[in-house]
């Protein structure tokens, strides 16, 4: 039996709540004013945006790559089997 994998909405949540939780702790450790830690996670949002448009745009980039070479394989499967079908009328015709 397979493990099962973890849905969004649970890790959504779980990442979530152990990001508020380090959050917390560092504001403890940290004692900068709350404008401080907007700006800071404001900046870090960015960086994450940064990061989801690159992704973005490799996924998009393999999945051509996928589509193509899915087609590509396709055309010679099927291209080997109208030669094999015609070797074979040739056969039964002789």
């Amino acid at each position: 039996m397979e493990k099962p994998n973890m849905n969004y909405a649970v890790a959504y949540q779980r990442f979530r709540s152990e990001l508020n939780g380090q959050i917390i702790q560092l504001q403890k450790e940290y004692p900068i004013p709350t404008y401080m830690v907007e700006g800071i996670l404001a900046g870090i949002l960015a960086d994450v945006r940064s990061a989801t448009i690159g992704e973005s745009v490799l996924e998009e980039k393999n999945y051509g790559e996928e589509l193509k070479n899915y087609y590509e394989n396709t055309i010679n499967e099927l291209n080997d089997e109208i030669i094999k079908t015609k070797a074979e009328k040739e056969k039964s015709d002789d």
